[in-house]
């Protein structure tokens, strides 16, 4: 994840890095690319409702094989006229079969089981990064509603 960039470069000059900064180094699997110490899953966000590639707010994971993501569809301020709120929907993808995301399979009785693993660990990934959404009580409503 881009939280990962400093904890790196700190731990690649040999720094050890605050308690308080986000983030783990990737230093070991640079050096050598066979260690497997690094992320099984990586979160995403994006803030930017609307705003410049017209694509709802949302967030999401992405592990190996498959990418999960809740578009909650909320601009950053709440009640703005300029953006207004989009009808919240999931998707997920086969990234192995389907890499170029075109069968959303978010409904599929078949992946139900993986969906839920990965909810447990977009949940897990979002409180490791303080990213909770505790303080948005619209935003809470809105995953409430539609996370099962």
């Amino acid at each position: 994840m881009n939280i990962d960039i400093a904890p790196t470069l700190i731990d690649l000059a040999g720094v050890n890095k605050p308690k308080a900064m986000q983030g783990q180094s990737f230093k070991a699997e640079l050096l050598k690319p066979e260690t497997t110490n690094g992320r099984d899953a990586i979160y995403y966000r994006y803030w930017l409702h609307m705003a410049h590639h017209y694509n709802p707010a949302h967030y999401g994971i992405r592990t190996e094989d498959y990418k999960l993501v809740f578009f909650y569809g909320l601009p950053i301020k709440a009640g703005s006229k300029k953006t207004p709120a989009t009808p919240p929907y999931w998707e997920m993808y086969d990234m192995k079969n389907d890499v170029l995301e075109m069968n959303n399979i978010y409904h599929d009785k078949k992946y139900r089981e993986i969906r839920e693993q990965l909810k447990i660990q977009l949940l897990a990934l979002k409180d490791e990064l303080g990213d909770t959404d505790e303080d948005n009580t619209a935003l809470m409503a809105i995953r409430q509603k539609h996370w099962n």
